[in-house]
């Protein structure tokens, strides 16, 4: 399996793909709609409710969804692989699964198996390299 981008969310949002390392993007906006794709990539979510979570809901339904639009076409253009966000006329959003990992989707993978660890030592070693993942204050 070939991972385009590795995501990171736990301490500032970054995007590395290779060397390449993205850290800035156009508007927050975007960057909340990113994080918002990677925290339930197997699931895809209504532009709607995107939308409306991001954006004021006194704004009309058409305004809403526009705003989205070109968030995703900011993130499209700044990661600059068209792929990662299927274009689709579906109500839905989503991103690739194959296209992506993230350190949160790393973190809950490490929790899971230190719960599960025979012993102490395993359970230590899985719970340091979970935390270990978190680079903020």
């Amino acid at each position: 399996m070939d991972i385009r981008w590795r995501i990171e969310l736990l301490g500032g949002l970054r995007a590395r793909q290779g060397e390449r390392t993205i850290t800035q993007f156009k508007t927050r906006k975007a960057e909340a709609l990113l994080a918002c794709l990677l925290l339930r990539p197997d699931q895809p979510c209504r532009r709607e409710e995107l939308s409306q979570m991001l954006w004021s809901r006194d704004e009309e339904r058409e305004a809403l969804l526009h705003r989205l639009n070109i968030a995703l076409s900011e993130l499209r253009h700044i990661l600059t692989d068209p792929d990662l966000f299927p274009r689709s006329p579906s109500p839905n959003v989503c991103l690739d699964p194959a296209a992506v990992v993230t350190d949160v989707a790393d973190f809950e993978r490490l929790l899971a198996e230190a719960a599960q660890a025979g012993g102490v030592d395993e359970r230590v070693r899985l719970l340091r390299a979970a935390t270990a993942l978190y680079r903020g204050e």
